[in-house]
């Protein structure tokens, strides 16, 4: 409803929006926005935003193999650690629980698949002042942008934090009925309480 009312009143338009089905049904309104000359750009955050941007940075700096139009990159995998909330409180922990309720998209030899989230754990180094960091599958909207518009065949997102009971809670919460975990309120309760 905001984005149709900013495109009809002339007033440009950002979000930071990181739900795909959201994000893909935005770009509906690509044409009334060229139309009434009106700049909307959705999913402009860091996760997802600026993520995808610095993944179309690293495979065009990658190139293509020599002598070939072959891409270097075949694989993309989306890595995101914090300690704590990162700063941004209940908000972060209460979207983490939404998410533990959404299945997640990553591409296989090009082909789009659901996963169960917070699963297949990998262990990531994130350098010397971090480490090496345990990370679970969780969905993000960088995934399917850039699969797609990169062309890369393989891409996966993944989410881990500190203190890594964190971790162990959420991998918990999936226990809990998905029609509860996509209730926003009673999320939000629920990591302000915690």
């Amino acid at each position: 409803a905001l984005l149709r009312c900013c495109l009809k009143q002339g007033v440009p338009y950002v979000d930071v929006c990181d739900e795909w089905d959201l994000a893909v049904a935005s770009k509906k309104y690509q044409d009334d926005a060229t139309e009434n000359g009106v700049a909307a750009i959705v999913s402009s955050g860091i996760w997802p935003g600026v993520s995808a941007l610095m993944a179309a940075e690293a495979v065009a700096r990658l190139g293509k193999r020599e002598g070939t139009d072959q891409k270097t990159c075949e694989s993309l995998d989306f890595s995101f650690f914090t300690a704590g909330t990162g700063n941004a409180g209940p908000t972060i922990v209460s979207a983490t629980f939404l998410l533990l309720a959404t299945p997640v998209i990553t591409y296989l030899n090009g082909k789009k698949t659901e996963k169960e989230p917070w699963t297949e754990q990998r262990s990531v180094d994130f350098g010397p002042s971090i480490g090496t960091k345990p990370v679970w599958l969780l969905d993000n909207p960088d995934v399917p942008t850039t699969a797609t518009t990169l062309k890369i065949p393989r891409v996966s997102s993944r989410f881990g934090t500190d203190p890594l009971f964190w971790n162990y809670l959420f991998g918990a919460m999936k226990a809990i009925p998905r029609s509860l975990l996509y209730n926003r309120d009673a999320m939000q309760g629920f990591a302000l309480f915690s």
